[in-house]
């Protein structure tokens, strides 16, 4: 191998280098964005599941609350019995 081809490859290889740490330091920033972006969105739909659960769970129980409250037979009024009699 001639020097000139070693110093080719040497400076070729220190470019690859530096090329790598900055990847590597621009891919741990980016992660990290990443990350954050989808932690924001796993908030907000958490949120958003946690309200409509709250809701639902609100209805069903007053639903619930109103069916056994309720007496089983009906109270006839004396007015109306009078007249149908």
């Amino acid at each position: 191998m001639t020097e000139d081809r070693e110093m080719e490859l040497e400076r070729r290889l220190a470019t690859l280098e530096a090329d790598m740490k900055h990847v590597r330091t621009d891919a741990a920033d980016r992660l990290e964005a990443i990350m954050n972006r989808f932690d924001r969105i796993d908030r907000r739909w958490s949120g958003f599941v946690a309200a409509v659960f709250t809701v639902c769970l609100t209805f069903g129980g007053i639903y619930l609350e109103a069916y056994f409250n309720k007496d089983p037979l009906p109270k006839s009024l004396s007015v109306v019995t009078d007249i149908v009699q």
